[in-house]
């Protein structure tokens, strides 16, 4: 695909291994940081904010693929 193999190295190099523990870094505005500080107060057993936020995103991805148990369960 390249012409320079040291170039393809580095490219190679640069991705992420796929791992179940990745870790995401994401900047909020206050407005949904309280949004979901508001979610975790409601939660019965109120999670971690990163606990929330993974929630959260399963709900969502539930949502959007149409079907799911409402848990936040995401079929593989």
């Amino acid at each position: 695909m390249f012409n320079d193999p040291d170039r393809e190295r580095e490219i190679r190099t640069v991705r992420e291994p796929i791992s179940a523990d990745n870790q995401v870094q994401v900047r909020m505005p206050p407005d949904l940081r309280r949004a979901i500080e508001d979610f975790r107060r409601n939660e019965p057993d109120i999670p971690t904010r990163p606990e929330a936020i993974r929630r959260l995103l399963k709900q969502a991805v539930t949502a959007r693929q149409g079907g799911g148990t409402g848990n936040g369960d995401v079929a593989a």
